[in-house]
């Protein structure tokens, strides 16, 4: 009886996008960066994965480069300094992951190449469960963010982690004092500077780049300072009345 709901739920994700990028800026995938297949940039590699994918198992009409460009994106991990050391090709950066089953790790090379050949700052990624809820690598270009670390062998104190990109800084956000909850990067906001024209336009016709809204960047950081001070109130008055925000229990 389940069945059916199985099959059509794994249907779902053979259609859900592999990655996103943010502001041109800050690319969003599951797993992590994938290997080169062709002469072209990751992106369009990614771009060239069939809009319905299985990967594993494949449908008839995907091809084996396209399989591994879909796989690496869903099962790397960053590498760890004993892979970084002893396991990772100087080369290209990639090494065998030590989930075996053909998925990959990337270093530190890898990382500097990807964010140099598109012009991206950072990598916010998951797959990997971390007691905090939030992991920052790869000279603090890669963030693991995991919202469910206690169902993952984390023990019963593990931290669900998000983060916020906003304006110009990005927020951890969790109950972790290794953070404290403070913005920890700078960053760029939108910018189309470096795309061609074309680029431009073919990202107005998907919707992802819109006019700009009647409301200037001063009084955008204005809002934004309201919100800084409202943050800091409510801070206050739970310190005050010490006050524990309550965590849901599955």
């Amino acid at each position: 009886r389940l069945r059916p709901i199985w099959e059509e739920t794994n249907q779902v994700f053979d259609r859900i996008p592999l990655s996103a990028v943010i502001d041109q800026d800050i690319f969003c995938v599951h797993g992590g960066i994938p290997r080169a297949v062709s002469h072209e940039s990751r992106i369009q590699d990614i771009l060239s994965v069939p809009k319905v994918a299985g990967i594993n198992p494949p449908y008839e009409h995907e091809t084996e480069e396209y399989q591994q460009v879909a796989s690496d994106c869903i099962w790397s991990d960053p590498a760890s300094d004993e892979q970084e050391a002893n396991g990772v090709d100087p080369n290209s950066g990639f090494g065998e992951s030590l989930r075996g089953g053909g998925a990959i790790c990337f270093g530190h090379k890898a990382v500097t190449n990807f964010l140099q050949q598109h012009g991206y700052s950072y990598i916010m990624r998951a797959h990997e469960a971390h007691a905090e809820g939030v992991a920052v690598s790869k000279g603090a270009r890669v963030f693991t963010v995991f919202s469910t670390s206690k169902d993952h062998n984390q023990g019963s104190q593990a931290m669900a982690g998000c983060i916020l990109v906003d304006f110009e800084k990005m927020k951890v956000i969790n109950r972790s004092p290794a953070y404290k909850n403070k913005f920890v990067h700078r960053r760029d906001s939108v910018s189309l500077a470096g795309m061609t024209e074309a680029e431009i336009m073919q990202r107005a016709q998907l919707g992802l780049v819109t006019a700009a809204d009647d409301v200037s960047d001063e009084e955008d950081y204005e809002d934004y300072e309201d919100y800084e001070e409202e943050e800091e109130e409510y801070e206050y008055l739970t310190s005050a009345a010490n006050f524990q925000p309550f965590s849901s229990q599955r």
